[in-house]
């Protein structure tokens, strides 16, 4: 991932997070990523719509980055695809379960840490944010029938986007006050996670590959941490949390046969 710099960088941000433990500038390792896409896979196993690694990864940086602190207790149901802990899958060994408990834990951390770093220039940075983005033309099993392989970064900006779905009168992405400087702002989410045929007019621009949106995504995350802590006017409402749709890989409710992802869910 290149490093560039943030062209429209603030000089500072608001003074440290608070409620994060003594380690969260330690890194997440790769044994810690494999760790938890292994938990993830056996959830999926046992039959869990659990979000996928990177897009889980986009998730927390959404909710992190989002308008106010969010429990976790709160998103971890949405990570689950359940509606609330009640619900949520449960592994049969209590120690795997506490283990990805900590893990999902430790990374949350560990983007708070990079978000709450005031002093930014550039991505090559090792405090700033880096997703974790998987390479799925390596993966040993081909996909599905009719499925493509998602493109570089495309479940990790969705994952992103999930956070605003989940929390719509948080992020309030349709108010006067909020919608235009948010939609420049989530301009390389929706890059990154739409086809190109379905990008909005204007969002083309000649010669960015993947690796510069991917880039001004990161600093998007920033963007928006800063957004609704400096600029958004204060939240005046509860907050709302979506109606639920079907899962991912529930059927889709239109009848076509094809899972909710490949169908309604895709649009």
């Amino acid at each position: 991932m290149p490093g560039p710099s943030h062209p429209n960088k603030p000089n500072k941000r608001p003074g440290p997070l608070e409620g994060y433990g003594s380690n969260v500038d330690a890194p997440f390792t790769d044994e810690m990523c494999g760790e938890l896409a292994d938990a993830l896979a056996k959830l999926d196993e046992l039959g869990a719509d659990v979000m996928p690694l990177e897009m889980l990864d986009g998730f927390l940086a959404g909710v992190l980055a989002g308008p106010r602190s969010i429990a976790f207790d709160e998103y971890l149901p949405v990570i689950l695809g359940a509606d609330s802990l009640e619900d949520a899958p449960v592994f049969p060994d209590e120690r795997e379960e506490q283990r990805f408990l900590e893990l999902i834990r430790f990374r949350a951390n560990n983007i708070a840490y990079a978000l709450a770093q005031d002093d930014l220039k550039d991505l090559s940075d090792p405090r700033a944010l880096s997703p974790i983005l998987l390479d799925f033309e390596d993966e040993d099993a081909p996909p599905e029938a009719g499925e493509e392989l998602p493109q570089r970064g495309e479940l990790w900006a969705a994952g992103f986007l999930e956070a605003g779905d989940t929390w719509p009168e948080d992020w309030r992405l349709e108010h006067e006050e909020i919608e235009e400087p948010m939609d420049e702002i989530l301009r390389p989410f929706i890059a990154l996670s739409t086809p190109k045929a379905d990008w909005p007019e204007g969002m083309q621009i000649a010669g960015e590959s993947r690796d510069d949106w991917l880039a001004q995504a990161i600093w998007a995350v920033y963007d928006t941490y800063d957004f609704y802590r400096n600029e958004a006017p204060p939240l005046t409402r509860p907050p709302v949390r979506k109606a639920a749709t079907p899962g991912r890989n529930d059927p889709c409710f239109c009848g076509s046969g094809k899972k909710y992802k490949n169908c309604h869910g895709a649009t």
